[in-house]
């Protein structure tokens, strides 16, 4: 049986806590009250102590999963509790149907759909995701305060310190049953999972695959006999050591996904010794939690055709790419999913097609697809079709040497060039029917190609092209062979513009920065409304504009502060809008009418701002907010 450690925020929930422990024969080494400040600290004591699954509750439950990486069942308020808490509330208030306000951790709170109408109440329900949020919750609250407002005792505390009522919550004997249940059902599975360890070591040492098991660290606890051989290294030597230590070829923010359980299963490849490497993490789980992962990886059918001489030789002719998918970062949820598909994309022979916008660069995906393939040894061979004129786009792309020796690198053309490699065509709007068709027929399988009189050279080659725009509409456009369309048109990718990733704005532009500071010789430093201001203006030219942006704004800056008057006065100046002025284009910069009527009463009371705040009826703070939105400086 596991040994158990229990964490509660008050006394009465220990008592209930230890009787119910003891009813269900659990083994507990822990059981206290704790506060949030101290919950880390406490549940690293009790698993000191030897405890090998915790019980917690709300914020305490989600800071120990964050600092900790051990079993935790989260004890849960039933709707019962809820309806309780609501009963109290409502004899709190003199109202005949107040308005109560719960604030809670979605960890900790059950569907409240109904209890409006079966408590007759005017219910509000904010979710926080830090303790901090309590904060913002109650500021958004006084435009519609509530009677009563039910809490956690960080949130009480603060809501009594703004004269709100408040109710603590609190849990019965019903909800801590149900958490030591799903304790003891995890114990339960934390026995079998050891009972099978010994048999786990057998289907290890006899599989005909690679693999590896991690711990919630991501450290090794077991290899098999394949995964020895292949590192050079036996079970003992590498045991406890981090997996993207010993095979740093593994991405280690995958890893990351599968233990924390942000992703269920990933596939990728990896490269180990000049063989390309099939691969398949997956997390191991018990009940709700997730103690480790199981690595399984192959060797690809597609064994590695070049040799170290070839590499040196496609190295000197600019042939390979060392970018990976570690290389691109971001914090983007929409960058990040395009990323995973191009992982698992990667892995298929099939053609890719990436969609990406003006200034950007689908060059950079389409290395890493390649590098993290089964051809990442052959050659990876760009070509812009947008710089090649129409009538020398098939002998481009399919020339060969007079002799037919394929291996001639400087008259081959660039399909038969990247031969066991990848062949990557941006810019496929400017590629002519024709030629479409001639790549397609080089795709299809043979037995789909029925013609004896026409020569057809085959290279085995990945493709991957790109368009800045949707293939359905190229296609409808009538500029996409239908062959050729519905060979790329399966493994699409959309590289998500800069605008719809505010989240990687700043550290774009703080890259360029440092970058163009360091090239002059400058030191600036940008404000927190100079941030705010970047996620707000846009940036069609996406990071192209950027670049060219930061290092105009590095040369021309008379400040070392950056800030947001700075930023969209450089903007407007580099970006007027254009519109027809009586029949004729001219640039305009737009303005607010708001900003504008600022500017015109700054200008009539000499630049004081607190004439202009009283005329506009508003405070000095809030005017020089609007000041800093609508980049006015000051009035000179």
């Amino acid at each position: 049986m596991a040994r158990i450690g229990m964490l509660f925020p008050e006394q009465q929930m220990v008592t209930y806590g230890r009787e119910a422990a003891k009813e269900a024969g659990l083994d507990v080494v822990y059981c206290g009250e704790i506060t949030t400040a101290d919950s880390v600290n406490e549940a690293r004591a009790a698993v000191a102590l030897g405890a090998e699954i915790l019980i917690a509750r709300g914020y305490q439950a989600l800071l120990i999963k964050e600092y900790m990486n051990v079993p935790i069942v989260e004890l849960r308020l039933t709707a019962q509790e809820i309806g309780l808490l609501l009963q109290q509330a409502k004899k709190l208030s003199t109202r005949r149907r107040p308005h109560i306000a719960i604030i809670g951790f979605a960890n900790l709170l059950p569907d409240t759909s109904y209890m409006e109408q079966l408590f007759d109440v005017r219910l509000s329900v904010f979710f926080i995701e830090h303790g901090e949020d309590t904060a913002s919750v109650l500021e958004r609250m006084e435009e519609d305060r509530p009677d009563v407002v039910i809490g956690g005792m960080a949130t009480c505390e603060a809501a009594r310190q703004q004269g709100y009522t408040t109710v603590f919550y609190k849990s019965t004997n019903e909800s801590i049953l149900a958490a030591i249940q799903t304790a003891q059902r995890m114990s339960e599975a934390l026995d079998t999972q050891k009972q099978s360890e010994v048999q786990m070591e057998t289907v290890l040492d006899t599989s005909f695959n690679g693999i590896i098991r991690v711990n919630r660290e991501g450290e090794i606890i077991v290899v098999n006999r394949i995964v020895e051989n292949l590192i050079g290294k036996s079970n003992e030597e590498i045991q406890g050591k981090k997996l993207t230590g010993v095979l740093p070829q593994f991405d280690g923010d995958q890893i990351e996904q599968i233990l924390s359980g942000e992703t269920e299963q990933i596939s990728t490849s990896i490269y180990i010794r000049n063989d390309a490497w099939m691969v398949l993490v997956s997390p191991i789980r018990i009940e709700e939690s997730i103690t480790g992962a199981i690595i399984s990886f192959r060797r690809s059918s597609d064994i590695s055709y070049y040799n170290r001489r070839t590499e040196k030789e496609m190295l000197l002719s600019g042939f390979v790419t060392n970018v990976t998918f570690a290389d691109i970062e971001t914090e983007s949820p929409l960058m990040k999913q395009m990323l995973e598909d191009a992982r698992a994309f990667s892995l298929s022979d099939r053609p890719i097609s990436i969609q990406a916008a003006d200034g950007m660069d689908p060059g950079r995906i389409a290395k890493a697809i390649h590098h993290n393939s089964s051809s990442t040894a052959g050659p990876f061979v760009s070509l812009d079709l947008q710089s090649v004129p129409e009538q020398e786009q098939m002998d481009v792309l399919f020339r060969r040497n007079l002799q037919g020796a394929e291996n001639s690198r400087g008259t081959a053309g660039a399909i038969l060039q990247a031969n066991h490699g990848t062949v990557f065509l941006k810019g496929i709007e400017y590629l002519i029917l024709p030629v479409q068709h001639q790549v397609a027929r080089m795709l299809l399988p043979a037995r789909m190609i029925n013609t004896d009189a026409q020569r057809l050279d085959s290279a085995n080659a990945r493709l991957i092209v790109s368009s800045k725009k949707e293939l359905k509409l190229l296609l409808q456009e009538g500029k996409l062979d239908p062959e050729f369309f519905y060979l790329v048109n399966a493994l699409v990718l959309r590289y998500p513009t800069l605008n719809e990733r505010k989240e990687d704005i700043r550290k774009l532009f703080e890259g360029y920065l440092r970058a163009y500071m360091k090239k002059y010789n400058k030191n600036m430093r940008l404000t927190s409304g100079g941030i705010d201001k970047l996620c707000e203006l846009p940036w069609p030219g996406n990071e192209l504009q950027m670049e060219i942006f930061t290092e105009r704004l590095v040369l021309s800056a008379r400040k070392r502060q950056i800030d947001e008057i700075v930023l969209q006065k450089l903007y407007d100046e580099l970006y007027p809008a254009v519109k027809k002025v009586d029949g004729a284009p001219r640039l305009v910069i737009y303005r607010s009418e708001e900003g504008d009527r600022i500017r015109e009463l700054l200008g009539k009371y000499a630049g004081n701002r607190q004439a202009v705040a009283e005329e506009l009826g508003i405070s000095t703070t809030t005017l020089w907010r609007h000041m800093k939105k609508y980049g006015i400086e000051s009035y000179r």
